[in-house]
């Protein structure tokens, strides 16, 4: 049986699959994003901008490398 999306090792992730889960969320008509031991993180008034600053955190984190 083939794993749902979601269940796939991340690149330089090996062995069992973490529980994954959603990080943006809407709470009040504010959006806010979770980040690993559920760090929360907002409000933002719109998704766009939670997701915006999101991607700024994995990037400053080094979840995510970014290069020109």
């Amino acid at each position: 049986m083939a794993k749902r999306q979601n269940q796939i090792n991340r690149a330089g992730e090996a062995g069992a699959i973490p529980p994954r889960r959603k990080r943006l969320f809407l709470r009040n008509n504010e959006w806010y994003y979770l980040t690993r031991y559920s760090q929360e993180h907002g409000p933002y008034t719109t998704m766009i901008e939670a997701k915006r600053d999101l991607s700024l955190f994995l990037r400053r984190s080094g979840v995510i490398r970014f290069t020109l």
